[in-house]
């Protein structure tokens, strides 16, 4: 919602989705089997390694636009949540030494007191994005007319958390604080889910 209905020009912003840079890669790999379908391996590893087709995707992008918002009332209103930040002029992206998981400087942003806030609508840009999904599967051949499919989906392969955004609430002690008292302002939030894998076996006469 707009902080200012009456100047719609001052709302003007990136689109919440409007991610610059994606890269998206599949790669996929089958084993080898010999004339006749027999495996190029001898013995029982011959037999186990053949006809197996790995597959797995890769993405890389980068953030999503973000908006540092103020949790005070609208003045002239009872509505919350709309209200955005003020701009003191210092550095966004400095690292604040006394916390260091915060990739935002609290020191750029104030509460806004009486007035509209000056930071503009999505305009912070969010984490960077990755994740590595994969699986394998194999159609086993019990007999000529019996085979059975065996595949296994893995997310998140490499169980390597990335976020979604940074935690961009700028609450106060009251509406006349100048200093923000986030702790958690700028540290990242929306942990993407652990690894998971489903294994599935079907039968087919």
């Amino acid at each position: 919602m707009a902080q200012d209905w009456r100047h719609p020009e001052a709302q003007r912003g990136l689109s919440t989705f409007d991610q610059r840079h994606k890269l998206q890669l599949t790669a996929q790999y089958t084993t080898g089997m010999g004339l006749g379908g027999h495996p190029l391996m001898s013995g029982w590893r011959g037999a186990a390694y053949k006809e197996w087709t790995v597959l797995t995707n890769i993405s890389v992008a980068s953030g999503l636009p973000e908006t540092v918002m103020v949790p005070l009332a609208l003045p002239g209103s009872a509505y919350t949540n709309i209200l955005r930040a003020d701009l003191t002029g210092k550095p966004i992206y400095q690292t604040d030494p006394n916390n260091p998981l915060a990739h935002l400087n609290q020191a750029a942003f104030a509460p806004p007191v009486g007035h509209f806030g000056t930071a503009p609508r999505d305009f912070l840009i969010g984490p960077n994005q990755f994740s590595m999904n994969g699986s394998m599967q194999r159609t086993f051949r019990l007999h000529d007319r019996i085979s059975m499919d065996a595949r296994i989906d893995a997310n998140n392969v490499l169980n390597h958390v990335t976020f979604n955004s940074w935690n961009t609430t700028l609450s106060s002690i009251n509406s006349l604080a100048s200093v923000p008292t986030n702790s958690q302002f700028g540290t990242p939030s929306g942990p993407s889910q652990a690894r998971s894998v489903q294994v599935s076996l079907r039968v087919r006469y």
